[in-house]
């Protein structure tokens, strides 16, 4: 039987705890790439190149819609979601989400 194709967002971050949301189809791969500094641009630029955190969808559209939602939080909430992600690297509990079921919003 063939695996269901699955989407994730995904947040990266630097030594400095700098951060980057992105989606893709492969994480795996994708957290290899930027590892490896294959990804131009901003995460080669601020070495944002650890995985700390991923969430996984059954369609593209969620997880697109999550990380437009991500990117646009207002600057406050934004901070203090950078602020608890960064102490949870910290103390070593960053965690990846497993995958839940979600029902199709676009």
């Amino acid at each position: 039987m063939r695996e269901k194709k699955r989407y994730y967002l995904y947040i990266m971050a630097s030594r400095a705890l700098t951060f980057y949301t992105g989606v893709t189809g492969d994480l795996y791969n994708r957290a290899l790439q930027h590892e490896a500094g294959e990804i131009e641009g901003f995460t080669r630029k601020y070495n944002v190149n650890r995985l700390v955190y991923s969430e996984t969808f059954k369609h593209v559209n969620n997880a697109l819609a999550r990380e437009k939602k991500r990117k646009s939080l207002d600057e406050a909430r934004g901070a203090a979601e950078a602020a608890s992600l960064q102490n949870k690297i910290l103390n070593g509990t960053a965690v990846t989400v497993p995958f839940e079921s979600r029902a199709k919003t676009a």
